[in-house]
């Protein structure tokens, strides 16, 4: 993998939220596609094990959903693989998905365009960033670095050796650095705020 490349694999995670439809675009390391003998594939782990592709994903989703409020629907995810840091992403597997967010909040928090970007050191110094938009802020903004438990857990997955997530320098993330509340101003243009 090169640095800032998706490649060999990456994931998207397709999420809906009360305002719009989002998508996670998270790089792994590599994937092997076994759809043909009847199952989604695998992805390597830093561990030097293995773990199937639906697994390492679902699980991520359940551990978002713990965080995030019920009018967010988690619908699928396609797994795409690079030949070459150049080459044009190829899907590979894709899956349905209808998993809503399990937080009930007070109306007068404010999610709409807020965004929660949590930034990780990988192995080699370089940074992964997992975002989560429409996110319900709590009325807090700003850098963040103790996280409440169910953040912690997204966290730790991510971090996790048996897993295969990776950063765009090719690298495992190792290390949480901090996650960061605020506004959107791409959002906010698209949902015609002022």
């Amino acid at each position: 993998m090169s640095v800032n490349s998706l490649a060999p694999a990456f994931v998207q995670i397709r999420y809906s939220t009360r305002y719009g439809v989002h998508k996670h675009t998270i790089p792994v390391k590599e994937f092997v596609n076994t759809e043909g003998i009847g199952d989604p594939g695998f992805f390597g782990t830093w561990d030097a094990g293995a773990i199937a592709g639906n697994l390492m994903i679902e699980d991520l989703v359940d551990l978002i959903v713990a965080q995030v409020i019920t009018t967010t629907i988690y619908d699928g995810y396609t797994i795409y693989t690079m030949d070459s840091p150049t080459a044009d992403p190829k899907p590979v597997y894709e899956a349905q998905l209808s998993v809503a967010g399990t937080v009930v909040i007070d109306p007068d928090i404010f999610d709409k365009a807020v965004q929660a970007m949590y930034t990780i050191r990988t192995a080699d110094f370089g940074l992964f960033k997992f975002t989560q938009l429409d996110h319900a802020s709590g009325n807090v903004f700003g850098n963040v670095f103790a996280l409440a438990a169910a953040e912690q857990a997204i966290v730790d997955y991510f971090t996790n050796v048996s897993n295969g997530w990776a950063g765009r320098d090719g690298a495992r993330p190792a290390v949480f650095s901090n996650q960061s509340i605020s506004l959107n101003k791409r959002l906010r243009r698209s949902y015609h705020m002022i």
